[in-house]
């Protein structure tokens, strides 16, 4: 019974990710990437040593050494952790009826969650661009919608926050449905909360936000975009993947780079940036951080900001 209830939970992230599982020369399948690691730690392949970066393929045969002040924790397909620690060497082998195998293991971590299946992240990491070009930015009013964005939310009554504009009074909220308003406000602040008395949002529907105003006697509108209320059978797998998340990090990073990979994947981008920025005040070294903040950023519709990550990311992979 609890194989075909997890069967039915996944059964939809399995089938979208399955695909996209990395392959390595002739057909070999990534089991494992690396989720956060410090210190002094070497992979080697093939008798040559990689990149080490977060979210890294690991394949069989891959040796890793941790040095004395080194830690590293890498997690398989099939949803578990292993942390090494210091003056450990580990070779990577393939998936085994379920288990794991490798030579020296200093920790393992197991959650103890049935339901985590880590596919969205291995989707991820083979997804991963070494550089991007520069985004150009287009927005010129000003004004810029920080939430929702482009992005899911998971709130019916959410609230919308905007940039402020020097010398202008008042703003104007709209948001529309296929044509249909749903609600208009004029409002001085650059805040404002859902209100009680207009039509909640529903689950599943996808809504127009935009801002009107007046500066200096001219009138602007931002940029349309465009969110997405996530339905409830959405929100239901999301709120278990969380807690299988939760549940089986074994350490804030691992914990951390997991939830804001799956936020990314539900396109909740405003907690995905949140996420990636908590992300980078623990471990500012780690350039995929950064490459995949200013992704995030790109995807916002924040392009000043996308650039900024962008170039720290390839002045992080110069010092590697």
């Amino acid at each position: 019974m609890l194989v075909r209830k997890k069967f039915f939970f996944l059964s939809g992230l399995i089938f979208l990710f399955v695909p996209n599982l990395i392959l390595s020369g002739e057909d070999e399948v990534a089991v494992a990437i690396v989720t956060s690691f410090a210190g002094t730690v070497r992979i080697e392949r093939n008798g040559e040593r990689i990149g080490l970066d977060a979210l890294i393929e690991l394949y069989s045969e891959d040796k890793i050494e941790v040095g004395s002040d080194g830690k590293i924790v890498i997690l398989y397909t099939s949803g578990k952790f292993r942390s090494l620690g210091s003056e450990t060497s580990f070779i990577i082998e393939s998936v085994r009826g379920g288990r794991e195998t490798g030579e020296i293991v200093d920790t393992e971590t197991d959650g103890g969650s049935e339901d985590f299946e880590p596919l969205f992240v291995f989707k991820a990491a083979s997804e991963r661009l070494e550089g991007r070009k520069s985004v150009r930015a287009i927005d010129t009013t000003g004004v810029f919608i920080l939430h929702p964005g482009n992005s899911s939310i998971i709130e019916e009554k959410p609230e919308f926050i905007w940039t402020s504009v020097d010398t202008v009074e008042e703003y104007e909220l709209k948001i529309q449905r296929m044509g249909k308003v749903i609600g208009t406000a004029i409002i001085s602040d650059t805040v404002f909360s859902y209100p009680s008395d207009w039509q909640a949002l529903e689950q599943g529907k996808t809504y127009i936000m935009k801002i009107d105003g007046k500066k200096e006697g001219i009138s602007f509108t931002s940029r349309t975009v465009r969110f997405k209320v996530l339905s409830e059978k959405q929100m239901e797998i999301l709120e278990k993947d969380k807690r299988a998340i939760e549940m089986a990090a074994p350490d804030e990073i691992s914990s951390r780079l997991l939830l804001a990979e799956l936020y990314k994947e539900n396109r909740l981008l405003f907690l995905a940036i949140k996420k990636y920025k908590e992300l980078i005040s623990l471990a500012p070294e780690i350039p995929e951080f950064h490459r995949s903040l200013s992704v995030v950023y790109k995807d916002f519709g924040l392009n000043k900001e996308s650039n900024s990550e962008l170039t720290v990311y390839k002045e992080l992979k110069k010092g590697n």
